[in-house]
């Protein structure tokens, strides 16, 4: 009976693996829509009211649609606690982990453009990187719909063949 028991937990444990590789490509789309979505409502709010960058991501940050940008929570201390905009932006994208390398170099680049222009030029770097940023969206679906149900069934695989040679 035992034995049993340690040959199923053995088998859920290496689905468990795939569906959590699997799932980490899922968020990396989910994230690519929330940066779709940051950068578009950036663009409707420097485009009709021109504030500043610190009262801007404000705003942003509290929006439910990019609530899973940490980072933006974390421009938002850096920038209260007197640090410049890009050295902010710079900081909280490093620190942060979710983000994908493509997505950071991307933000990162964008960061360095935000502020340093008039209106026009801003909304114009927006555009640039919301197509960027399509490009990264449409790999990491097609990642998603490849990879996903492939590293699910390694796992499931690999728990049972673990399974079987132990026991």
């Amino acid at each position: 009976m035992i034995k049993l028991i340690g040959i199923i937990c053995i088998v859920v444990c290496g689905a468990g693996i795939g569906a959590r590789v699997s799932g980490n490509l899922k968020k990396q789309v989910e994230l690519c829509v929330s940066v779709r979505t940051f950068l578009s409502e950036l663009g409707i709010l420097m485009r009709y009211r021109g504030d500043t960058l610190f009262e801007l991501i404000s705003e942003l940050t509290e929006r439910q649609r990019v609530q899973e940008l940490t980072f933006l929570a974390r421009v938002m201390e850096c920038m209260s606690n007197g640090m410049s905009f890009p050295f902010a932006w710079q900081k909280a994208l490093s620190e942060d982990k979710l983000l994908s390398c493509e997505l950071v170099e991307l933000l990162l680049s964008f960061g360095d453009s935000l502020g340093t222009s008039d209106i026009d030029g801003q909304l114009m770097c927006i555009e640039r990187a919301e197509e960027e940023l399509s490009v990264i969206y449409e790999n990491a679906l097609n990642q998603c719909h490849k990879k996903g149900k492939l590293y699910r069934s390694i796992g499931l695989l690999g728990g049972m063949t673990a399974a079987l040679l132990l026991f």
